[in-house]
Formats: structure tokens, sequence, C-alpha cells
């Protein structure tokens, strides 16, 4: 996600925002994926979106407006770093989960 919305000009603070809003679109977008999982599985789903906003935005709090858009990275690896498995990697877990439980 980095590489899509990352430019030159922007700072960390704005690429923290085009993040969110960017993980917020593609949630909604894809909002109707809920109609082929349990709800259990969209839970999941949903908390390791909200997760990941929630890193983003605890590392932007954490920079300098000045800082450039590394800075915001850095500091979102360390938080990423810091847990024992990624939001996504759960979500993703899940998802296999019930897809092979579903006997496919």
């Amino acid at each position: 996600m980095r590489m899509r919305l990352e430019v030159p000009e922007i700072n960390g603070k704005q690429l923290a925002t085009s993040m969110v809003i960017a993980i917020n679109q593609e949630f909604d977008h894809n909002i109707s994926q809920q109609l082929f999982v349990s709800s259990v599985l969209w839970q999941i789903i949903t908390t390791a979106k909200n997760q990941t906003i929630e890193i983003i935005l605890k590392a932007a709090a954490d920079i300098k407006a000045e800082d450039d858009a590394s800075q915001l990275m850095s500091k979102i690896d360390q938080y990423f770093s810091s847990l024992s498995i990624l939001p996504m990697d759960s979500a993703k877990l899940a998802i296999r989960k019930e897809y092979e439980s579903s006997g496919f």
C-alpha cells in the first residue's frame, strides 16, 4: 500500500491519512463479501482492519508533522514487529481455516 500511496511530496501524517482512507475504501468496496463467510470470520476480518488502522494512527501520532513518510513507516514497522501475529495474517489464517473446513 505504501508504494501505491507514497509520493515524494507527502509527509508521514498525510501518508497515514491516505492509508486509513484506502483501507476503509477497500473494506467498503468488499463489504458484500460478508455474505460468503461466517459472522465469526467477518468479525475477525473487521477486527484485523480496525487493528491495522489503529497501528497506523498510533504511529502517526508518534511522529512530527514535518516528518517524512519513511518516519511513519519506521514507526509502523516497530509496532508490527512487536506483535506475535500481524492483524492481516490472523485474518488470512482464519479465512483459510474456514475455507478448508467448508469442504472445498
